[in-house]
């Protein structure tokens, strides 16, 4: 098993699941450290997970479905809102974070033995992991609203996979060329924001025009936060065909993401 899992050309398949698996206490450790150090100081700690969801959705109620009357459109208008909100706060966090993974993490760059590309799966890694254990409270919220918890969730796994590897993939990119050209990471955040509101998150897939739902057919992301919102509030199977094109194209950026970080790697640490 272990034989099968020894890192050979770094632009295979199998390289970044062979270099995690051979560094997997090493990643745990800086998974567990991120973990604490990020409510660390903090009195109210882990709250703060799902605090900032929390008021995004007592404004986004307001606005949107007392103001706007998009609530119309489903039937639990919160509970919608809040099953795409929170999935999407973790993979915004995730490119954020990720795009800086290597510019932060320079001290561990300068450390020849030190394995470059465990940086931004670590990052990933940890708000996943935050995502997960925020998930409880998620369905604690959904239950009160009454919308309680079914079998689709058992699908839940796979999402979370599809949605590590897609991110992950798109991350080592940005990761990459952040340590030569910065202005990548303040542009991230921008487009992000911009990206929020072309998403099925604050308003349901009805109200988007019909000549512009392509818009949300062949968007990865949307794709991803709409088969979250099939467990959580519609309480069925996502589109497993949907997810399947999500999960290739998740592989496919995968290797062109890994491919364009072993290229430049050897070189990160003149621009640190």
């Amino acid at each position: 098993m272990i034989k099968l899992l020894q890192p050979q050309s770094p632009y295979w398949l199998g390289y970044l699941p062979a270099v995690i698996w051979r560094h997997k206490a090493l990643v745990w450790t800086l998974v567990e450290r991120n973990l604490k150090t990020r409510y660390k100081g903090s009195i109210l700690g882990f709250f703060w997970s799902f605090a900032n969801p929390l008021l995004l959705l007592g404004i986004y109620v307001l606005v949107f479905s007392y103001y706007l009357r998009l609530g119309n459109e489903v039937g639990n208008y919160p509970a919608f809102l809040i099953s795409g909100l929170f999935p999407w706060i973790c993979i915004s966090l995730s490119v954020q974070s990720g795009t800086n993974s290597i510019v932060e993490g320079a001290g561990y760059i300068t450390q020849t033995v030190f394995k470059s590309e465990i940086l931004p799966i670590v990052t990933i890694l940890s708000d996943v992991t935050n995502f997960v254990l925020t998930v409880p409270i998620l369905l604690l919220f959904l239950s009160l609203l009454k919308v309680y918890p079914s079998a689709a969730l058992l699908a839940l796994p796979l999402i979370l996979a599809v949605h590590f590897l897609l991110i992950s993939g798109a991350v080592l990119v940005l990761a990459t060329y952040n340590v030569f050209f910065r202005d990548i990471a303040y542009l991230v955040t921008h487009v992000l924001s911009l990206v929020f509101f072309a998403l099925p998150i604050i308003y349901p897939q009805g109200v988007i025009p019909a000549g512009l739902r392509f818009t949300v057919k062949w968007n990865p992301i949307a794709r991803l936060i709409i088969s979250y919102q099939d467990i959580f509030y519609f309480r069925r199977s996502p589109d497993w065909t949907s997810l399947g094109w999500v999960a290739l194209l998740a592989v496919v950026l995968i290797l062109l993401g890994n491919c364009v970080f072993q290229r430049h790697k050897d070189v990160f640490a003149e621009y640190l």
